[in-house]
């Protein structure tokens, strides 16, 4: 099963703009998640943020994702992502969703994910995360 969050009907590609913020997120996530860097994890959320993991608990706020990623297995890897489909949901908010690859030691797991990308005081930050398995 490929990662392609190219969807049926309608292109979603959104902007430009809109793909370049959406790829700087991804890559700055990744990056602090292979470095198990949770404060990294944490300022890229939202004060406020809602946010559903690999677990059905819903966390709130920097103090609910700081938490929920302290809790996660130690042998967790990313394996792959998709380059996210894009919708401007208008000019403070961009909707993502793509396809991600987590090992759970030696499964595989596959998860789409969503973020709500808003922009706060001139700062874009995840609002809403959401996971679910594919």
């Amino acid at each position: 099963m490929g990662l392609d969050a190219r969807g049926a009907g309608a292109p979603c590609n959104g902007s430009d703009d809109a793909q370049s913020l959406a790829a700087r997120f991804r890559d700055a996530w990744s990056r602090a998640f292979h470095a198990r860097d949770i404060d990294a994890l944490a300022a890229l959320y939202a004060p406020d943020a809602l946010f559903f993991g690999s677990v059905p608990d819903l966390f709130c706020g920097r103090a609910g994702v700081r938490g929920y990623f302290a809790s996660l297995r130690a042998d967790i890897v990313l394996e792959e992502f998709s380059v996210p489909a894009v919708a401007q949901a208008g000019p403070d908010a961009i909707i993502t969703a793509g396809y991600w690859r987590f090992r759970f030691g030696g499964e595989i797991r596959p998860y789409r994910l969503t973020w709500t990308l808003a922009r706060r005081d001139g700062e874009w930050l995840i609002a809403a995360h959401h996971a679910s398995p594919r």
